[in-house]
């Protein structure tokens, strides 16, 4: 149980030390949007670059 409590609260600390992962694409309007379409990652990268269909 203590040791349970210890990962939970390590992982919190590291979360807040660290902060969430995040996607700088998301700054493009384009790639953003493409993603909440339901496209994958990189299709939406090949996309945006211009080197998809």
């Amino acid at each position: 149980m203590v040791g349970m409590l210890a990962i939970l609260v390590l992982s919190f600390a590291g979360l807040l030390y660290f902060g969430l992962p995040r996607d700088p694409d998301f700054d493009n309007p384009g790639y953003a949007a493409c993603i909440r379409r339901g496209h994958a990652r990189y299709d939406c990268k090949m996309h945006i670059l211009g080197t998809g269909k």
